[in-house]
């Protein structure tokens, strides 16, 4: 088994070592672009476990909003960089197909693609469009590019085309040209306006519409099979790819040459980035990035990237590399993590500890040995192990004689300088108390400071050691860190509290029972600052020792994770915090404006997977679980690998705003996209969705949010990390919807680093609340009280003819007019009775209608009364209409009306807003009593359905929303929370009561 591992290892060192030597190579000039690592670069990849609709890749673009944008077999796919959109045949008017094999984009905002049997479709403002050049309907697309204006060039199974915006062809070429009808493989620019033609006849360079350019082959330096791709380099080299690699021609008539470094590899996509590296999407060996010399860099397998490629190959606005795949779509960016793990070179991928060593180097500690890196360059140190049997490096310190390592179970082990010294071991034999050590630190007077699992051993420089233990330190406590101040002064992390051993040789112990009270247990790391503050790293949170007083940052107050490994400094003002959620920059300031109430929470910078960590698991419980090198890059031992930050990468990606879009808007389920404006009815602003994204692919997963519905909102509404913002019954008027976004921390008063937007929402009231509707009525009533008048005036007219004809015959007649005047006189008070009761109830249910209630409400208000309002909403009272009927919905709304009228019956008001909608007006009710009075409501419901005159069975409940009004509250305000806890009593799952939080504090 040995023999095994010996041989294990041998092979990864030589894998290590191949790697480094592709990656250093030897020097170039200084005009050629500096290829880094692969290891420096993160790689992260989606598939259909991701919610991509097929795995492999055809083809990426980036649209001008700034969308990524993917073609695939089963549809094509927009992703914001948290989410894929789909588009294809089942949820896309207009789309007819599903299989894409390329997209494309334009700076006017036009996208593309092309289908593999269905031709050619645009989409514009949120539709698609299908494209049918002229003669050539159903066309087998491969690949397509912007012609730079408006229009496109389409590589087919039969051909290149040339069309305009519309798909009317524009290219003219003679008849039996052969670009016109080979196999096209890809399409790119030639530098002087024309294009390159990559097809299975060879390479076209000079097309353009009027010319189908010259074509290179076999007889010029090509392969005799198809090119797959073709590159124009700045300096001019032209670039071609193929089935056996990659060929260049030098200067103008000159051969093509195979480019030796790469002659056995398929090479399907060329890019040349923005610092001038050449990237080649190979089939079986990943991403080769090239400095167009005789530097070469691949990230393959062992970075994590997994499938064959494909002609998919872009680089974005910030820089970053989108290839496609056989098995899902791959971002590569230079981010501000690296992970150097066992397929690098480590010996072992779980890593404990990190430490920085006098000459520059890092050492690694690991659970199966010891890494050194120095100047780029990984080397494993062979350490002479007892038996052959490998241990883990849990502790790392040094001293002039060499490098002392501290195992789980072979005690000490120190590595001289020199190596023609011998190596010395010190374990239990030779007086520590265990061979089990977890801390180790070496001192400024040449001590060594050795933290065991049974407590403190002191090594003084001439060997002797000296056995700290016993009160007031924890007896047989495991020690876990040590830190030696300014002062000369040693602070002790143990399982069991922290203890502070004066420079004089006296200990003090602080635990929970102290005083002061140490608040938890464990100690994982200090950092001293040269005001004697001393920051301790916990199991509980970031602890601050000051003046003889512990205080504790944690959850409450904006610390991400309370499991603090090592403390580092970070520039002049931060700290660097390694957790097992990833690591936290923080600056001293935030602290202190805690202290005096300028903020109320930590806003820490995060680095975690989403910035290049293979695992968020920082590990801890061993010293110096973490270290600084001299350029201040922070070396962090994890579950996975070992993981270098780069402060400054960190700072620059920080320093620019998102840029933030409100992509769709959806009202009642259905989608409409987000353009200038959007006009809708307020009875149909049910529940409205805003989904927005902010546009960072760098700092996926670090993106948090804001938002605030102008005429809604009186503030900001944070929203973390969600990219949707729900309303439910939204007010008429001219609503604006604004959305903020921001990477990590969310700092919003630095303007600079915010992206916004916002988009107009028009909600028309309904028809009764228009002020043509009002001026109709108020017109029909005065037609009608002028009408009245003027048959009034004839009626009496008549009489009074009458009685001057007949007043000594007709007394009895007399009377009887008299009579039908009095008849007339109560039919028209009736009719203003009747007119005012249309203008105010509701029809169906006879209750007062919105109208009525909003006058209630205001004299209410008016009189400074103190009132109870609940709004109250059938549940699934659309599925009610649907399944039963709307004569079966009017039956139910009655009874609801009717319930509600017992329900306030001399304690207050019950009005109909409209659909399924009532509220309930309870003035100078306690808020006890108004709670009581809806539950009552909410039960009589409950245990009342509605019999239909078929014998048939209605059963339905409400959800109540209450609000309480204490003077000084307008009339919106109330409805508002009244809103609120309506839709909360919706979304706890309905037939249910929800107050606001005065209700429910009352309540307890």
């Amino acid at each position: 088994m040995a023999a095994m591992d010996r041989v294990r290892t041998a092979i990864r060192i030589a894998c290590a070592a191949f790697c480094l030597l592709l990656v250093s190579g030897p020097p170039v000039s200084a005009d050629t672009p500096q290829i880094k690592p692969a290891w420096r670069y993160n790689i992260r990849q989606w598939t259909t476990l991701d919610s991509l609709p097929h795995n492999k890749i055809h083809g990426i673009t980036q649209d001008a909003e700034g969308f990524i944008w993917v073609a695939t077999w089963n549809g094509l796919v927009r992703f914001d960089g948290d989410r894929f959109t789909l588009f294809d045949t089942r949820n896309t008017p207009g789309l007819r197909t599903r299989g894409f094999k390329s997209v494309a984009s334009n700076a006017q905002g036009d996208l593309i693609a092309g289908s593999s049997r269905q031709g050619i479709w645009r989409y514009l403002n949120g539709h698609w469009t299908a494209l049918s050049p002229e003669t050539l309907d159903n066309l087998w697309v491969t690949t397509v590019m912007s012609d730079g204006q408006l229009g496109w060039w389409v590589g087919t199974e039969r051909g290149l085309v040339h069309i305009d915006r519309n798909g009317r062809r524009l290219d003219q070429w003679p008849e039996g040209a052969v670009v016109a009808s080979a196999w096209i493989n890809g399409i790119a620019p030639d530098g002087d306006g024309t294009i390159m033609v990559s097809s299975e006849d060879g390479l076209f360079t000079g097309v353009s519409d009027t010319s189908p350019g010259t074509l290179f082959n076999e007889n010029d330096g090509l392969p005799s099979s198809m090119v797959l791709a073709a590159l124009r380099l700045r300096d001019g080299r032209l670039l071609v790819g193929a089935d056996n690699g990659v060929y260049v021609r030098n200067t103008p008539g000159a051969r093509f040459e195979s480019v030796p470094q790469i002659s056995a590899l398929r090479v399907d996509a060329l890019l040349q980035d923005d610092e001038g590296n050449i990237w080649a999407n190979t089939n079986d060996n990943g991403l080769l990035i090239w400095d167009g010399d005789r530097d070469f860099s691949r990230i393959d397998s062992a970075m994590g990237l997994r499938g064959r490629a494909t002609f998919a190959l872009m680089q974005d606005r910030e820089g970053l590399v989108w290839a496609g795949t056989s098995d899902g779509l791959v971002r590569v960016a230079d981010g501000v993590a690296r992970t150097l793990h066992a397929d690098l070179g480590l010996v072992d991928n779980y890593v404990r500890s990190a430490f920085a060593a006098s000459d520059g180097s890092i050492w690694i500690g690991s659970a199966r040995g010891v890494n050194r890196w120095h100047d780029g360059q990984l080397q494993t140190i062979d350490v002479p192990w007892q038996d052959g049997r490998e241990g883990s490096v849990m502790g790392l310190a040094e001293d002039s004689e060499g490098i002392w390592l501290g195992t789980d179970n072979q005690g000490l082990i120190r590595l001289p300088h020199d190596p023609k010294q011998p190596v010395l071991r010190i374990g239990r034999a030779d007086g520590l108390p265990a061979n089990q050590i977890r801390a180790l630190l070496g001192g400024r007077d040449g001590s060594l400071w050795i933290g065991t699992i049974v407590g403190l051993v002191r090594r003084f420089p001439d060997g002797r050691l000296e056995d700290i233990r016993g009160m007031p330190l924890p007896e047989n406590g495991v020690v876990r860190s040590l830190h030696e101040d300014a002062n000369g002064g040693l602070w002790i992390g143990t399982a069991n509290g922290v203890g502070y051993r004066a420079p004089d040789g006296t200990l003090r112990h602080y635990d929970r029972r102290t005083d002061p009270a140490y608040p938890v247990e464990t100690a994982f790391d200090f950092l001293a600052d040269s005001d004697g503050t001393v920051w301790i790293g916990s199991d509980g949170g970031l602890i601050r020792f000051r003046d003889g007083r512990f205080k504790t940052f944690g959850h409450k107050l904006g610390m991400p994770n309370e499991s603090l490994f090592r403390i580092l400094p970070a520039n002049e003002d931060g700290l660097w915090l390694t957790s097992d959620q990833g690591v936290f920059r923080i600056s001293r300031t935030q602290f202190a404006e805690i202290d005096s109430g300028q903020r109320n929470r930590l806003a820490p910078e995060i680095v975690d997977r989403a910035d290049g960590m293979r695992s968020n698991q920082a590990n801890g419980n061993t010293f110096p679980a973490g270290a600084l090198d001299r350029d201040g890059h922070l070396w962090i031992p994890t579950a996975d690998g070992v993981v270098t930050v780069d402060p400054r990468a960190m700072s620059a990606q920080q320093a620019t705003a998102p840029r933030t879009v409100i992509h769709s808007i959806s009202i009642n389920g259905e989608v409409h996209p987000a353009g200038d404006s959007l006009h809708a009815r307020s009875r149909d602003l049910n529940r409205v969705i805003f989904s927005f994204a902010g546009l960072n692919f760098r700092n996926l997963g670090n993106m948090v949010y804001r938002y605030r519905l102008d005429g809604v909102d009186s503030h900001w509404i944070e929203a973390g990390t969600s990219t949707e913002a729900v309303y439910t019954n939204l007010p008429a008027g001219h609503l604006v919807f604004h959305v903020e976004s921001i990477i990590r921390p969310d700092d919003w008063g630095m303007r600079q680093r915010v992206g916004t937007a916002s988009v107009s929402l028009h909600a028309s009231p309904p028809f009764w609340e228009s002020w043509p509707f009002r001026f109709a009525m108020l017109a029909l009533f005065l037609i009608i009280f002028a009408l009245v008048q003027r048959a009034t005036q004839m009626v009496h007219i008549r009489r009074q003819r009458a009685l001057s004809l007949l007043v000594e015959k007709r007394t009895a007649e007399l009377q009887e007019k008299n009579k039908a005047l009095e008849v007339a006189s109560r039919e028209r008070q009736q009719l203003l009775e009747q007119l005012e009761l249309q203008a105010t109830h509701d029809e169906l249910t006879g209750l007062p209608n919105r109208r009525a209630a909003r006058r209630e409400l205001a004299r209410l208000v008016d009189e400074q009364r103190i009132m109870q309002v609940a709004l109250v909403d059938a549940d699934h009272f659309k599925h009610i209409n649907d399944t039963w009927g709307h004569d079966a919905g009017d039956r139910v709304l009655v009874a609801l009306g009717d319930h509600l009228r017992d329900t306030v019956a001399g304690r207050g008001t019950c009005t109909r807003l409209g659909g399924e909608e009532f509220l309930m007006i309870l003035p100078d009710l306690s808020q006890e009593d108004a709670l009581e009075c809806c539950e009552a409501l909410r039960s009589a419901v409950e245990s009342s359905p509605v019999v239909l005159a078929d014998g048939r069975v209605i059963r339905y409940t409400v959800s109540v929303g209450l609000s309480s009004r204490t003077r000084g509250a307008d009339v919106q305000t109330l409805l508002n929370q009244a809103d609120v806890q309506t839709y909360r009593a919706k979304a706890a799952g309905r037939n249910r009561v929800c107050a606001d939080a005065a209700v429910a504090q009352l309540l307890g």
